[in-house]
């Protein structure tokens, strides 16, 4: 028996089931094709965000240095108020002097010629090892020099020469920001783990593999760079917060450190003519007491600390807002002060 209709028949099945695969592996082909499409769109919307950061953490750690740079020249500067003041004789006290200034505590002298000549050490140590963690750890915890404790016990405050820089340099997370992390050092230093490590990691997550299921794993990339994305949100903005404060430190303590220098030259003149404050006019009187207040107030400003270090490695350190804003608003008032008291 013959069967003419056969060979058509499994010829237009063959025909068929070759379209119904060549059907499949067009749709298999079109799902790769969204899937490498959708990794990519995310990756280039990581990109653009991570540069983003990246410029921000750069700024803020360029504008950190300059503000370390000049707290430390500035209370090296303290030193020509203290050479041309302990020559005077029946001088003030200048414990009792800063306590008239508004919400600026009582600063032992003492204390302040401490400061100056751990500060000396403290610049030359980074300035000669070229490296400039030193200076921004400086500007973000200011404090540390004056309130912090040594790894011994010992207040770093009352320590002095080779010991104080150590201590302090130590304090100071060892005198460096560490490098790498994709370009946001800082960020690492400042943000916590929490927010850091998943911006750096998914940095090389962003690739499909044969064996996967492609559209699963090219919405799981999608889902978490959207998480990511928030994260480099919020440290965009962390990050502009501590650059506006750093600079706004920077404007003051500069503004006022040139008024100062101008009145203890003037101060050291008048030492150099007379010594004796008895015999002071009520003028040169208040050239004394410019300089110890304008000493006081430098002193807040270049010991305010910006950050609040945490324990926890995981958490973002805290920007200390309102202690920075209080310190600014006292030091604006004590210049218009001062400046209508300067006779020029």
């Amino acid at each position: 028996m013959s069967f003419p209709l056969l060979p058509i028949i499994i010829g237009s099945a063959s025909a068929v089931i070759g379209a119904a695969g060549l059907t499949s592996g067009t749709i298999g082909a079109k799902k790769l094709k969204e899937a490498n499409e959708r990794v990519e769109k995310s990756r280039l919307d990581y990109e653009k965000e991570r540069k983003t950061l990246e410029t921000i953490d750069k700024k803020t750690l360029y504008s950190l240095k300059k503000l370390g740079k000049l707290k430390l020249e500035t209370i090296q500067d303290f030193e020509l108020f203290a050479l041309a003041f302990e020559q005077i004789k029946n001088r003030p006290s200048f414990e009792t002097k800063t306590e008239e200034l508004p919400h600026i505590p009582k600063v032992p002298l003492k204390k302040v010629e401490k400061l100056q000549v751990a500060s000396t050490e403290i610049l030359g140590t980074a300035l000669a090892a070229g490296g400039s963690g030193a200076l921004i750890g400086f500007a973000a915890y200011g404090g540390i020099m004056s309130l912090g404790v040594a790894s011994t016990g010992t207040a770093i405050g009352s320590l002095s020469g080779a010991a104080a820089t150590k201590a302090t340099l130590a304090a100071l997370g060892g005198g460096s920001i560490a490098a790498g992390g994709g370009g946001i050092a800082l960020g690492q230093l400042v943000l916590g783990v929490a927010v850091a490590a998943p911006i750096i990691a998914i940095s090389g997550g962003f690739a499909l593999y044969k064996g996967q299921d492609y559209e699963k794993k090219s919405h799981e990339i999608q889902n978490e760079v959207k998480d990511v994305l928030k994260l480099i949100a919020i440290a965009v903005e962390y990050l502009k917060e501590l650059r506006s404060y750093t600079n706004d430190m920077y404007s003051e303590i500069d503004k006022l450190r040139c008024v100062y220098l101008d009145e203890v030259e003037q101060l050291r003149k008048l030492v150099d003519k007379n010594a004796n404050y008895n015999n002071y006019t009520i003028e040169e009187k208040e050239l004394v007491d410019i300089n110890i207040k304008l000493v006081a107030i430098l002193y807040k400003l270049t010991t305010q600390d910006l950050l609040q270090p945490s324990n926890n490695k995981e958490e973002q350190q805290k920007l200390l807002k309102a202690e920075i804003e209080e310190t600014l608003e006292t030091s604006k008032k004590v210049y218009n002060q001062l400046t209508t008291d300067i006779k020029y």
